[in-house]
């Protein structure tokens, strides 16, 4: 409850410092709760909350405008108790009931945070026991996301399948290291081949779905392809890096940032977006929806990256 009400206070969209104050108090006990229930032997009855809890916790070290290596420590803690789950306790995903909902929730709430922060750690945070672990976690919970939809709107936190996310994670980690070593040309076509097959999908289905819920997909999709772009070996074909851009525009356009909450959703594909963009009637077009979207949400990630932005435009 208390990692509950330090995201609450951290994210309300008031300029007062009470509220900020109230934040840290909660989030001060949540620690301290959290250190008592790895303390006390009965981890395996606790683990979801547990768990639950480092995620809330993660949640509130997000919304700091200036960033916070809490989130990283957050992540990695989390890394380490989903690998000990995985190899040490009874896990039951199927079935109803609260337990499976929790367990799904938790881990579904890993992915999103781990690659959704991408762009927003240091560039050698990610290790091996981070991969290690969105594996576990995409395993355990693939099962739910059958082959024959691509929205599922009863997943509590994705809303779409696990293996989108990876192959975002994937494509951004190979384009950190590219500006020391070219991708290998195999990669590169399998990388641009799943998207492809990603790109399609949500396509298909879109008939089906609001503008709003495909909007999020759709973009960290364009925005792997335009990575994939800036780092395509010489001699293959790629569709031109101003159609994606435009492509994307056109959906950073449509958003509604006093009616979709999750501005931390955008924060990847919008600075992917804004990197690539040269034209001063697109950049200010970007930099409103960040903007609304920071007053909108009180989203700390949101306003870091206006400056990320800035500071980018200024060099380019």
């Amino acid at each position: 409850m208390h990692a509950l009400l330090a995201c609450c206070g951290a994210e309300i969209p008031s300029a007062k410092a009470s509220f900020r104050q109230l934040a840290r108090y909660h989030y001060t006990h949540a620690v301290a709760g959290l250190r008592n229930n790895l303390n006390d032997g009965l981890l395996q009855d606790r683990w979801v909350v547990v768990l639950l809890t480092i995620m809330m916790l993660c949640i509130y070290e997000r919304s700091k405008p200036s960033g916070s290596s809490g989130v990283e420590t957050h992540l990695a803690g989390a890394a380490r108790l989903i690998q000990l789950v995985s190899r040490s306790y009874t896990v039951r995903l199927q079935g109803t009931g609260i337990e499976p909902a929790m367990q799904h929730l938790v881990r579904e709430s890993f992915i999103f945070h781990v690659t959704t922060s991408l762009p927003f750690h240091d560039e050698d945070f990610y290790n091996g026991e981070i991969e290690a672990a969105l594996a576990l976690a995409e395993e355990a919970i693939s099962q739910h996301f059958g082959s024959r939809y691509f929205a599922h709107l009863d997943s509590p936190v994705l809303g779409f399948p696990p293996q989108l996310f990876r192959c975002i994670y994937t494509v951004y980690r190979l384009y950190r290291v590219s500006d020391r070593a070219q991708i290998d040309p195999e990669i590169w076509q399998r990388m641009d081949g799943s998207l492809c097959q990603w790109d399609e999908r949500i396509m298909a289905t879109m008939e089906g779905l609001a503008d709003i819920t495909s909007s999020g997909p759709r973009l960290y999709i364009l925005g792997c392809r335009i990575l994939l772009r800036r780092m395509s070996p010489s001699g293959l074909p790629a569709l031109s890096l101003s159609l994606l851009v435009q492509e994307g525009m056109e959906i950073v356009g449509r958003l509604q940032p006093a009616q979709d909450y999750y501005a931390d959703y955008y924060c990847w594909p919008f600075l992917v977006l804004g990197m690539n963009l040269g034209r001063t009637p697109d950049r200010d077009l970007l930099m409103r929806q960040v903007e609304a979207f920071g007053a909108a949400t009180n989203n700390g990630t949101m306003r870091r990256l206006g400056d990320m932005l800035r500071i980018y435009w200024e060099g380019h």
